[in-house]
């Protein structure tokens, strides 16, 4: 047997002894066999609070244990992984950040998160123009995280082919808490955090502070972390008041991705032309928010707004990205009370501002001389405007039947003001608006509990972000004027349901009718720029099982399998004079894997000793619109163990280890899309150790 047949089998017999699991634990004798019932899980990414089976939508749900416990703390995957119809590219590439998609969307970005609304602590991290940078996001600061798979812009608007909600820590319930911990791992791994935080007065206050060091796996893969988030709540003028704030420093090499040969004869290595270039980035942001939640009449009012500045230093192969950025936003959003005389109606209305203001320069490196121009190629302002009205309504028309109905319309105006102007450089100034109107309504009928159907039509709009319009091919300045947003029309239907406190399971099918999809690619000046293709679609289905086989013993399934494909996608380029035609129609959206299936088993014991075994198949994906080039499928096997809490006096301690990459699989964790110099391949870490330790004190 092959290494890749005998890893193949390790999967299947992990995720066969999971799903056999209910029948083994019915013959466990005594107490050890009693189960620990699964609660009901109720969910507000919604914008209404809903119990996930009544929700006519495909939600996922991560707790803490599963987002903190053991984990090394290096990647999204750590609180995403798992959920049906989520992919998560963890480039271990902290200049780049991780590929975050729902159902495909989001695929193309080369760094950052698109496609993708993301929240935290109700506070968008997603900008006007559909930029997210989760470079802030603390994931051992982390208790919850809710999903929606699908479009979603009636909810939220630009860039939501789906939604994620990331939720901090709560400040424990005493005076005076003090944490601090520290990790260290394999490829020069070693993490600092301290936690303070408590309650008293009727105020509540938490920070955190985390310092993380990484050499990396790779050559020309180090990075230097400083994060800091905190919160401070409270009762102030009859509502709840609740500030946020964080901030940022970090300074992070980029590798690049590699060629088929490359990667084949090293993994380790960097490209020859990120090391010339001295390629990475080097920011800092920080963000203050604040929300306010007032009882009014029968229902709620929410006030939030938030505010951020950000500077980035992006040393790109060719060019120096500089870019100044100048963001906030105001929304306020009314939420009545149940109407049960109207058929247990509830409404919400809300409106959204947001405002982008990016100082951007950019200079060339000389391909021979590796020398940065003094003089800029670009320098523009750039002003992203978004605005928004939104209303949405839930009722009960029948018994058992809940409704959901939401309509949205945004506008998004981009301006650019060229500060470069010459009698050979003329003035590239110019402004685009781009708007929609996104509704969705959604039914869901509960059967009973352990039953629900659902079907639901949703919508979704994304512009190009301000980055993509203003990288032209061209090399002009100002925003690109043929490039489009992308429109997308879903249909869905599925079940989910909570059989007898033991089990909770989902299922979804859906199709996603995509027009001007965004599309990467990469031409000989090795920049990433962006068009439509035609049209496309994304079709799928999606299945998770969780079950509570015994006492202590939790075991999680999930399956997904997505087809996403051009339908329409006919490019024409001139080659040396001459009109070549390339026709992509029909070929496999690069960047989606077909199929991924994701499984873990997870024990504590009643003296507070865990361990969890994580295990994850992914198909291989093609890398290009030919799909003449594919990343190879994959398996991977992770292994974590510790202890809940040891009381050494006073203070609490929690030690834990971990392997990820058990069976040292070498394997392309992401994939640059449409190269044209065939680097296509970014490889993910071979077998990596790592431990810990927390110690809290509390004091009353």
């Amino acid at each position: 047997m092959n290494i890749v047949s005998s890893k193949r089998l390790v999967l299947s017999l992990f995720l066969s002894a999971t799903l056999a699991a209910p029948s083994a634990a019915q013959t466990v004798p005594g107490d050890t066999a009693d189960v620990v019932p699964l609660q009901p899980v109720v969910v507000n990414v919604l914008r209404t609070p809903f119990p996930v089976t009544q929700a006519p939508f495909a939600l996922g749900v991560k707790t803490e244990d599963e987002v903190q416990r053991a984990r090394p703390g290096l990647g999204l995957d750590e609180a995403l992984g798992g959920i049906p119809g989520v992919q998560v590219d963890n480039r271990y590439n902290f200049a780049v950040g991780d590929r975050v998609s729902i159902r495909g969307f989001g695929a193309r970005t080369p760094f950052g998160v698109r496609g993708v609304t993301v929240l935290v602590d109700g506070i968008p991290a997603t900008l006007p123009d559909g930029t997210t940078n989760l470079n802030h996001v603390d994931l051992g600061y982390l208790r919850r995280v809710e999903v929606v798979r699908g479009p979603s812009s009636s909810l939220y608007g630009n860039a939501a082919g789906g939604v994620i909600q990331f939720e901090s820590e709560a400040p424990p319930p005493v005076p005076i808490s003090q944490e601090v911990g520290v990790t260290g791992g394999s490829d020069g791994l070693l993490r600092f955090h301290s936690t303070t935080g408590g309650q008293s007065g009727g105020a509540n206050y938490l920070l955190n502070v985390t310092r993380l060091t990484y050499e990396g796996y790779r050559e020309f893969q180090d990075a230097n972390n400083l994060q800091i988030n905190g919160s401070l709540g409270g009762e102030v003028a009859g509502g709840d008041l609740r500030l946020v704030g964080s901030f940022v420093d970090y300074e992070a090499n980029n590798p690049g991705s590699l060629t088929a040969a490359a990667l084949a004869e090293d993994p380790t290595q960097a490209a020859f032309i990120n090391v010339a270039h001295q390629t990475g980035e080097d920011g800092r942001q920080a963000q203050l928010g604040a929300s306010w939640n007032l009882p009014m009449g029968q229902g709620e009012l929410r006030f939030a707004g938030y505010g951020l500045t950000r500077e980035i230093d992006n040393p790109i192969p060719g060019n120096v990205i500089d870019i100044e950025r100048i963001g906030g936003g105001l929304s306020a959003l009314y939420s009545s009370a149940e109407m049960p005389s109207i058929a247990n109606a509830r409404f919400s209305l809300g409106a959204e501002a947001d405002v982008q203001n990016d100082d951007r320069q950019n200079f060339d490196i000389s391909f021979g001389s590796n020398e940065v121009s003094t003089s800029p190629s670009v320098a523009q302002d750039e002003q992203i405007v978004g605005g928004a009205v939104f209303t949405q309504l839930t009722a009960q028309p029948a018994d058992r039947l809940t409704a959901l109905a939401g309509l949205r319309y945004d506008v998004t105006r981009f301006e650019a003001d060229d500060r470069l102007i010459s009698a050979t450089n003329p003035d590239d100034s110019g402004s685009r608006t781009m708007s929609a109107f996104s509704p969705s309504v959604g039914l869901t009928y509960e059967i009973a509990e352990a039953l629900s159907l659902y079907t639901n039509v949703s919508t979704s709009f994304e512009t190009p972000t301000a980055t993509e319009l203003a990288n032209q091919p061209s090399g002009a300045g100002g925003f690109n004027p043929e490039l489009e947003p992308q429109r997308t029309v879903s249909y869905e239907a599925g079940m989910k349901g909570l059989l007898p406190g033991t089990a909770t399971y989902q299922f979804a099918v859906y199709r996603a009718n995509i027009d001007d999809a965004l599309i990467p690619f990469t031409p000989a000046n090795q920049r990433v720029y962006f068009r439509n293709a035609g049209s496309a679609v994304h079709q799928g289905l999606e299945a998770g099982l969780t079950l509570a086989l015994f006492e202590g013993m939790r075991a999680n399934v999930a399956y997904t399998y997505i087809d996403a494909s051009f339908d329409e996608y006919v490019v024409e380029t001139f080659e040396d004079g001459e009109l070549v035609v390339d026709d992509y129609s029909d070929n496999q959206i690069p960047g989606v894997a077909p199929h991924r299936i994701d499984g873990s088993l997870m024990y504590t014991s009643p003296l507070g000793a865990y361990a969890t075994v994580e295990a994850r198949y992914s198909d291989e994906v093609p890398v290009n619109d030919s799909n003449s080039a594919h990343a190879d499928a994959y398996t991977l096997l992770d292994l974590r163990t510790g202890l809940e809490a040891v009381g050494i006096g006073n203070f609490v301690v929690e030690p834990f280890v971990g392997v990820t990459n058990l069976l040292d699989e070498v394997y392309v964790t992401s994939p640059s899309l449409n190269h044209v110099a065939g680097r296509y391949y970014e490889p993910g870490p071979g077998r990596a150790f790592y431990a810990g330790a927390q110690i809290r004190v509390d004091v009353d």
